[in-house]
């Protein structure tokens, strides 16, 4: 059986910004149970999507992080994922 990509919805927030930014990654869909990924800092976050999304590059929105108090939503869009995609983001 192929791994055909399915449309999600991809949320990524910053949780915090001490000793350095961590992120979570979030996907859910209409007939997808929500999963979600941490990681300790932005290098990892874009290392993992650099290997599972190559054309997506949000280093721009992760090189100033957010003060405390604003919103922690740093993307949200939607994206077309395999099982290979949602792996490489250690998606559980």
């Amino acid at each position: 059986m192929a791994d055909d990509p399915i449309p999600l919805r991809v949320v990524i927030k910053q949780l915090g910004t001490y000793p350095v930014p961590n992120y979570r990654v979030i996907v859910y869909g209409d007939e997808f149970k929500p999963m979600h990924s941490d990681f300790g800092s932005a290098a990892l976050l874009l290392e993992a999507l650099r290997s599972a999304v190559p054309g997506l590059d949000i280093s721009p929105l992760l090189t100033n992080p957010l003060p405390k108090g604003q919103g922690s939503i740093v993307f949200d869009g939607e994206m077309l994922l395999s099982r290979e995609q949602r792996s490489a983001l250690s998606l559980k």
